[in-house]
């Protein structure tokens, strides 16, 4: 069953029932774009993180560890590693809910 809408496009009709195949496109585009959100946010808060200025490892041991204890703590975190290896861990750990 058609019905006429009304507005600008008022020589076209509209069907009553978008149907089962139009509303899959639509839920795809919405996952889609959903994915595409987290995965913005999640790279734009790994790089304002990683550019924070300071030492890291400092500011969670204070200034009671020296420099072999920051480095152990360093490489438990995997801080020591390059960005791109920590961006990975980063996105790996955000895909486990982790």
């Amino acid at each position: 069953m058609e019905r006429p809408v009304r507005g600008a496009g008022a020589g076209k009709t509209l069907m009553a029932s978008a149907g089962p195949r139009n509303f899959a496109v639509a839920l795809s585009r919405r996952l889609a774009l959903g994915l595409v959100t987290i995965w913005l946010v999640a790279t734009i808060t790994f790089a304002l993180v990683a550019s924070a200025p300071g030492d890291p490892m400092l500011a969670l041991l204070g200034d009671d560890g020296d420099a072999e204890v920051r480095a152990r703590a360093a490489q438990s975190f995997g801080a020591d590693r390059p960005a791109l290896a920590q961006y990975t861990a980063w996105m790996v750990h955000l895909a486990h809910f982790d």
